[in-house]
């Protein structure tokens, strides 16, 4: 571990050493700025516990800044692709392709794994000092501005920017008086992990949209299987009294449904009764907020863990420049804000507008029938997916074209 050094005054401070905390950690200090790493668990091998453990393909290009896509192929991570049922029949796992047109990809890792992995990158990066084992307790008001934050050991932690990544209930941003805004979801939320199911290299999850159920299957590192089911509220107190009979059935009925009767369950079921979705502004003074601090959505669409990594490298890029000429920041914060509006807004729409619904729409139908029957379609469908294109370049009239002459010349999908 770093030696603490005499003068506790940094360039930036961060509370919370999950996926965003780590990730802006490591990515400040790469670019020769001091980090104090604020983290209220001791434990190094922390992870979080209620997760799809499903890293969207878009982070990628975080992954491999931060050196991290190398440890995750060396844990044995699995590299992902979706394969998607609905009633219109399979959309299958297409390659897709990032922005210089080349095969792109995300990772299904534990977060027992990820976690740890990314915490002792985050703590071995030159410039971070690690605060283990304390909580923040207050905020360090700095003539009106937000200037650093007091442990509950009684030390002071000063620094230029103070980043909260405290996760949803947020400490921070409670000190600081940010009221979160509430988006209702109309499903409960439940994962199992089974265990004894070899994967290696690069296996397609599986997801089925059935009734007003969607289900998850998704290959996981050291031969795990991760099954994620959201449901309608009514069937929550069905699935709470035996919830992996109910899911081993469920899977058992679903189209091409894998046998899990016999896998052994490795942790205690999670469920949610009701995980709305959570949104505070990206920054107030000079302390800005990533990950679930920030927000934290439906888990349907395995969003969280790719945004985070996302958020945290926006939050650095739009931020490193005032710092190393310490200059004021608060024009990079609302840098930050924009970027965050420019390139969340769409795929927060979309999040929030299924939460409240049962069934697909007629324009999701549309696309989910055509991507069924044809490649290109599957491959546009994925990108949305894979949070590497916007809803304004899926819904393209294009695109839409396409998917309309497919449907009506095209009378049967692909087995």
């Amino acid at each position: 571990m770093n030696r603490l050094p005499s003068a506790q005054a940094f360039d930036v401070v961060i509370v919370g050493a999950s996926l965003a905390g780590c990730t802006a950690a490591r990515l400040f200090a790469l670019e020769g700025l001091s980090v104090a790493l604020v983290e209220r668990s001791a434990a190094r091998d922390a992870y979080k516990r209620h997760c799809s453990h499903y890293i969207q393909a878009s982070a990628r290009p975080v992954l491999r800044r931060l050196g991290l896509d190398k440890l995750l192929d060396d844990v044995g991570a699995i590299r992902n692709g979706m394969i998607i049922w609905t009633k219109h029949g399979w959309v299958e796992d297409v390659p897709l392709l990032d922005d210089a047109g080349e095969i792109t990809y995300g990772y299904n890792v534990q977060r027992k794994t990820l976690d740890p992995l990314l915490r002792e990158l985050a703590v071995a990066t030159p410039g971070v000092i690690p605060f283990f084992g304390v909580s923040a307790s207050k905020l360090v008001n700095d003539e009106g501005r937000i200037g650093g934050v007091w442990l509950a050991d009684g030390r002071k932690l000063s620094g230029t920017l103070i980043v909260a990544a405290d996760g949803r209930d947020s400490m921070l941003a409670k000190l600081a008086g940010l009221v979160p805004k509430l988006k209702a979801n109309s499903r409960f939320d439940m994962n199992i992990v089974f265990g004894g199911i070899p994967s290696k290299g690069r296996v397609s999850s599986k997801m089925w949209f059935h009734g007003g159920a969607v289900t998850l299957a998704m290959p996981n590192d050291q031969d795990t299987f991760v099954v994620a089911h959201m449901d309608v509220q009514e069937k929550y107190a069905d699935f709470r009294a035996d919830p992996v009979k109910l899911l081993v059935r469920t899977l058992a009925n679903l189209p091409n449904g894998p046998d899990l009767s016999s896998a052994p369950v490795l942790r205690k079921p999670q469920i949610t009764k009701r995980y709305d979705n959570l949104f505070r502004r990206p920054f107030i003074s000079d302390m800005a907020l990533v990950g679930d601090a920030l927000m934290t959505l439906d888990p349907l669409f395995g969003l969280g863990c790719g945004f985070a990594f996302q958020q945290a490298a926006w939050l650095v890029d739009s931020t490193v420049d005032a710092l190393r000429r310490k200059m004021p920041i608060t024009h990079s914060l609302r840098r930050y804000a924009g970027t965050l509006g420019r390139n969340m807004r769409g795929h927060v729409f979309l999040n929030n507008d299924f939460s409240r619904r049962r069934n697909l729409n007629a324009i999701e139908h549309l696309m989910f029938a055509a991507a069924a029957k044809d490649r290109i379609m599957a491959q546009h469908v994925g990108s949305l997916g894979a949070r590497l294109i916007g809803p304004m370049k899926f819904l393209a009239p294009s695109k839409l074209a396409r998917a309309v002459w497919i449907c009506l010349t095209r009378r049967s999908a692909p087995s």
